[in-house]
């Protein structure tokens, strides 16, 4: 069973400030008795009521910006968010391969001289450097004291982005 509802907005204000926001909720659920062999090959185990993989309840995302002229530019800073409830990566909901409720912000300076012909923007991913997974996998390995396999989001990271239009 899904359904789910998305709201979106954008609204810009006096001055040019843009608030900007995207709210996701996603029901999912298994609603009938499902028994699943495991990747183990032994394992059976009823999906029932669980959640989907991949599936969070809600996510939230949010981000500010504001044009400051400055002389013959203009300096544009944004800053941004993001919130996600937890999620899972397999149809068994396993805790040791679920991904907790987590919050992401990100921040960037972006100059743009008047005669829009280039911009330059610094930013940084990740501030606060949140450790995020992507993706993880249970390894059912015939070996003893098997371990599970881990994708992580990029850490915090740095950069200069340059545009020019000829």
């Amino acid at each position: 069973e899904i359904y789910g509802l998305e709201a979106q907005a954008v609204l810009i204000g006096p001055g040019g400030v843009r608030l900007d926001g995207n709210t996701t909720y996603l029901h999912t659920r298994f609603t009938s008795h499902s028994d699943i062999v495991k990747g183990d090959g032994t394992t059976i185990e009823d999906v029932y009521g669980k959640h989907l993989p991949n599936a969070p309840q809600l996510v939230l995302t949010a981000g500010i910006e504001y044009p400051l002229p400055i002389g013959s530019a203009t300096l544009t800073p944004r800053f941004e968010m993001k919130h996600s409830s937890s999620l899972y990566y397999d149809a068994f909901n396993s805790a040791d391969i679920e991904q907790g409720q987590f919050n992401t912000f990100d921040a960037s300076l972006k100059i743009s001289p008047n005669s829009g012909r280039f911009t330059v923007m610094a930013f940084v991913r990740n501030l606060t450097n949140a450790t995020v997974l992507s993706n993880a996998s249970e390894n059912f390995s015939a070996l003893p004291n098997a371990i599970n396999t881990y994708e992580f989001q990029p850490p915090r990271t740095y950069g200069v982005r340059a545009s020019a239009k000829f």
